[in-house]
């Protein structure tokens, strides 16, 4: 991918991703942003062959902050500034699956996610009940798990 047509911010996050990552550039391309007009860098990897699922590991960096996103959890860095490892950091432990993404649901309405250590349920405090579901999610699907809400409230550490 060329990144030249990208503002500098994306421009400069994207020389620092792809320097780690090169091989995740025939998975990126440029957005417009219909608002400024500025032209941003989207980053869609998909799971490993083999992964139990199919939820891609997602980059973004409109607004002039990094976005990462995996299953129904989304972080910001504001990059340079908060440190630029901060987003690898994460990506790292996403792809390392040293970290999965609990989602909280009632019904088929989310009501929340958070990171958590695999094997580990979000903690209940966090959410409102009723909670009639719980889902978590790991990049190659060793955590994925599907539970009742009951699970979050009963769980004790």
């Amino acid at each position: 991918m060329d990144l030249s047509e990208l503002d500098e911010f994306s421009r400069r996050y994207g020389d620092s991703l792809f320097s780690v990552h090169p091989e995740w550039r025939k998975f990126a391309r440029q957005q417009r942003d219909d608002r400024s007009g500025t032209v941003f860098l989207v980053v869609e990897v998909p799971p490993p062959a083999g992964a139990d699922g199919d939820l891609p590991l997602s980059i973004f960096t409109d607004n002039e902050e990094v976005t990462v996103v995996f299953d129904c959890f989304h972080t910001h860095y504001g990059w340079p500034d908060a440190s630029f490892e901060d987003p690898l950091v994460l990506v790292h432990q996403i792809l390392n699956e040293e970290i999965s993404v609990a989602s909280v649901w009632t019904g088929d309405e989310w009501r929340g996610s958070e990171l958590i250590q695999p094997g580990a349920l979000p903690e209940p405090e966090e959410w409102s009940p009723p909670i009639t579901r719980v889902r978590v999610r790991s990049w190659k699907g060793t955590d994925n798990r599907d539970l009742p809400g009951d699970a979050v409230h009963s769980f004790s550490r």
